[in-house]
Order: C-alpha cells, then structure tokens, then sequence
C-alpha cells in the first residue's frame, strides 16, 4: 500500500511545517503526530496480514502446480519412446537435473512470485493515481523517467537469458552423474583426474557465458541506480519551483514524491525477482514441451488391437529393415526374414553388432522398423495395442534390472495388471529355481534385493529376473544373451531355469555361447543384418560355413 504511505507522509511534513513556538500549532502537532503514528501502525498491522494471506494463498497454491508438474514431467519422461533415451541430450543426468532443477524453477513466475507480481502490480496502479490525482505536474516528470528504466530492465533481462546456464550445466551432470555410477571402473583404471578435467571443461563453458553476459547485467543494474537517483534530483528541482509559485502545498510535494518513492520500493523489491522468473519462463517452456510432446510410439495409448482370442505367440519378421535413429546412416537389418512357430524355440547367433539384439527390441516394439514387418499372430505389431502386445511378451536380458525393494515384490512387478499372490510368486520362483535360495535367507521373499539388485550374487539376480517373466505367464519368451555374463556354474543352473521357462512358449533367444541353443528348434544365423544360415544344430555342422566356424572357435577356447 505505498500510495498511503505516501498520503500518510505528505501528511506528516504538512504536521512538522507547523510552528511549534505558537501555543495551538504545537497542541495540534503533538496531536496530528499521534495520528500520523497510528495509521502507520494500522498500517503495518495491515500490511503484515496483507503479506500473510498472500505467502500462504500463493506459496500453497505454487507448490500445488509444482507437485503437479512434476508428476505429469515423470509421466512424460515414462511415456518417451526407448529412441528418446538412445540421444545423448537425455542421459540419465540430464534428465534428473531436468525434473528436479526445471520444474522448481518454474515456480519463479508461480506461486509468492506471482502474489508479489499480483501486489507490485496493485501498488504501481494506485500509486500513479493518487500521484496524478495530488499533482499531475510533478508526476508527468518523474514519469518521464520511466522508459529508461524499462530499457535497462529489458537489458537485464536479456543479459539473464544470454547467461542462462541449464542447458550447459547438464553436460557437467552428466560427466558427473557418469563418473559416479561407474566409481570403481574409474578407480581401477586411475582416470579420476581425467574425469575431473572433462567435469572442470564441461563446468568451463557456463562460466564463460556468464562472464561475457555479466558485463550487460552491471551495465543495465548501474543504468536502473543512475536513472532513479537523475529522477529525484530533478523532482526535488522541479518540486521546489512549484513550490515557490504556489503551484503546488509542500503536503502535496511530499505526498507526490513519497507516493513515487514507495511505489519505486515496491517495485525495485519485485524486481529482485526478475531472474527467477526469466529462468522460469525459459524452464516452463522446455517442461511444456516434454509433457506434450506425444511419441509414435505411446506406451500410455489405448489405441490400437486387442484381439480377443488367446494369443499363440507366432513372430514373423518379414523383410525387415532398419536403422536406429541415432544412427540413421548406419542400416542394422536388411531385408531380414525370421518366421517362429508357437511353441517353437528359435536361436540367434551371430557376430556382435550384427542385429540379434535389435530384433527383440523390434519384437518388443521399442522402435519401429523402417520397411517390412514385424507381426505377432498375424497382425502388425504396428496395429495392436502396445500394453497389449508387452503384456504378452516375458523378456530376460543380459544385465538385468532388479529395483530397491523385497524380492517379492519385484517378482510381483512382472504382472502390474492385478494384485499376484504370494502361490504365485512362489510357483514363479520355484520354476525359475530360485525359491530354494530364497527360502534359505533370513527373512525369505521379504529380504531387499537392494539398488539394483546388488545385494544378490549375478546368477541369483538372473533368476530372480526369470521369476518376474514368468510371473505374468507370457506366451512369447525374449532371452537376450541371458547367461553370457555367467560363471559356468551360474550358468548351468540359470540355463535348467531358462528351459524350463521355455516349454511351452514361442522362445526367441539370442545366445553368445553356442552350447546353450544347440536344442534349439532352429539357429537362424545373422551376419550384417541378414540371416545367412538357419537350420538345427547339426544340420548348420553340416554346411561348414559361418556357423560351423563360430562352433568350433569356441570348442577350441574351452578346450
């Protein structure tokens, strides 16, 4: 409420011109002086509810959208295609930094920032009118002040935006976040001083931006001091010839200038607040684009197939092609035809980087394939619905996953669909030949498998993994080199798990070790993206070619 500070003050001088050596001047300042001191208590008394109201409204109502942002900014990140996360732009550091540094900026222009913007806005509007209303003259001079101050707010505010450091900041978290994750990799290697430069070089560039900006930033933060301090000099100049000419009561003079004083507070105190909110115009925008941007392919989508008869797990990839789209010039698939049976058990073997495990992405509908098809019962996996579709694929990958939480709990998180009982994650457990380690730990299903899974041996995390696939009893099995980073006594007894997870379902399975498919249905050879050899086991041995070279490459090595 500056414009009643200001009519309190213009008041207050009109009090102090009195004479006090005059008997009823001196009785009516003692008096005017209690009154004046009054109404400023009633005014701060006021004005602090005033504020109250407003932290509390304001503030609840900011962390309200902030919560909320945050959660749709999650959802966001969860409903991306698996190609969104293949650009280095969206490294896991990145991306944290993203939902926890953006969304909580963007509070600058929410919330207590937008009471204090809602009360400058009040204080600015009443202000002018009981300046104008006192004295218009003096008024339309300080007035004139006002463009420059605009100009150097704009400058101020392009400086903060040429400055602005989260984007450049991200590298950094990502060399860090990077670093850290793999602490003992670089330990071993004795690399912590080059990862501390490649931190230092990433952290480098911000800093240079935010030195070539900050020389605007002063320029435009002197322009806003210089301007206001020219303003009162030439007020008081002005006021004080009005004044001489009976234009104008010094009560008026005063209530004028200090009407446009408080107001300058006011508004130099929302100013303070001119940073946050040109950061957080800058993060809403990068947030709203995430939450809605909609991916081709939506995994929170209802659309699509969901064929009411049971599924029967036939694949066929027919004249597959395609390329990551990453690496658009490099073509993974070529023309690649591969027809798997229900029932059937289906291997594929082949050279690193030849397209084994691109297939079961396909398979998985991760990515979308270029030209040809990928179709699941005869429908294009294109056509049908994507929760569907995973539904009905059980998937165990090299490197498995398991989240901070109980063992059972994360054989549950197989089949989110409905509430899994503990029979059944027993059953699960038991056909993955894990239960009997399970039943020996103190606390059983309930022990914590810990930050991703690391409070279990390799070959126990592996099971535990195929527990969780079968959970949901899928009737197509993607075993992506399941055992390769076993010991040969882990791997026999995740391999008993893996075949008798396999009987009766459609099992594709990309095997590094030969001697893990060699009862294989069918071995479908891959060589740069096209399947060159398919046969058994012995008919392959028979053709002598790619096949019979990687067999007996590996009986060599083990023998």
């Amino acid at each position: 409420m500056p414009f009643l500070y200001g009519l309190i003050m213009g008041r207050l001088f009109e009090t102090l011109s009195y004479d006090p050596d005059i008997e009823d001047e001196r009785e009516e300042m003692k008096d005017d002086a209690i009154k004046w001191a009054i109404a400023f208590m009633i005014i701060g008394v006021g004005t602090g509810l005033g504020i109250l109201f407003q932290w509390w409204m304001f503030a609840k109502s900011g962390e309200a959208l902030t919560r909320r942002l945050r959660r749709q900014t999650f959802l966001a990140l969860m409903r991306q295609e698996i190609s969104y996360f293949d650009n280095p732009k969206n490294s896991t550091g990145a991306l944290c930094q993203r939902l926890s540094s953006e969304v909580s900026a963007v509070q600058g222009a929410t919330g207590s920032q937008l009471g204090f913007i809602s009360s400058a806005l009040c204080s600015i509007t009443g202000g002018v009118l009981v300046s104008f209303l006192t004295s218009w003259k003096l008024s339309l001079l300080i007035t004139a002040f006002a463009p420059v101050l605009v100009v150097s707010g704009v400058m101020f505010t392009k400086a903060l935006g040429a400055s602005n450091r989260e984007n450049m900041e991200e590298d950094a978290a990502k060399v860090a976040e990077e670093t850290i994750a793999n602490i003992q990799t670089v330990a071993s290697l004795c690399r912590e001083e080059e990862f501390f430069e490649r931190y230092r070089t990433a952290m480098a560039v911000p800093y240079r931006k935010a030195k070539k900006s900050s020389h605007l930033m002063g320029l435009a933060t002197g322009l806003t001091y210089c301007i206001v301090n020219f303003a009162f000099a030439a007020t008081f100049r002005y006021g004080a010839k009005l004044l001489v000419d009976y234009d104008i009561t010094l009560k008026e003079m005063m209530t004028t200038i200090f009407t446009y004083l408080a107001t300058a507070v006011v508004v130099g105190q929302q100013s303070s607040f001119t940073p946050d909110y040109a950061k957080a115009k800058i993060a809403a925008q990068k947030v709203f684009t995430l939450i809605n941007y909609v991916p081709s392919i939506d995994n929170q989508s209802e659309d699509g197939m969901k064929p009411q008869e049971k599924c029967k797990g036939e694949i066929k990839l027919n004249q597959v092609g395609f390329r990551y789209p990453t690496r658009r010039r490099i073509k993974v698939l070529r023309n690649l035809n591969i027809t798997v049976k229900p029932g059937q058990t289906i291997a594929l073997v082949g050279t690193s980087g030849c397209g084994k495990s691109t297939t079961v992405s396909l398979v998985e509908r991760f990515y979308d394939v270029i030209n040809g098809s990928v179709t699941m019962d005869a429908h294009n996996v294109k056509d049908l619905n994507i929760k569907w579709l995973r539904h009905q694929i059980g998937i165990v990958s090299q490197e498995p996953v398991l989240f901070d939480m109980t063992i059972r709990e994360n054989i549950a998180y197989g089949d989110t669909t409905r509430e899994v009982s503990d029979k059944e994650i027993e059953q699960a457990a038991r056909s993955a030949n894990i239960h009997q380690f399970i039943a020996s730990l103190p606390k059983g299903y309930d022990t914590m498998a810990g930050d991703k899974g690391t409070l279990i041996s390799g070959g126990q995390k592996q099971r535990v993994a195929i527990a969780r696939a079968l959970i949901r009893n899928p009737k197509v099995l993607l075993l992506d080199e399941a055992t390769s980073a076993l010991d040969t006594e882990s791997e026999k007894v995740v391999q008993q798990a893996l075949d008798n997870a396999s009987v009766g379902r459609t099992t594709l399975v990309i095997a590094h070790r030969l001697s893990t498919i060699q009862h294989a249905d069918c071995i479908v050879v891959i060589r740069r993206g096209r399947a060159v050899e398919r046969g058994t086991h012995e008919q392959l041995l028979a053709m002598k070619g790619i096949y019979y070279a990687l067999h007996k490459v590996q009986s060599m090595s083990q023998k």
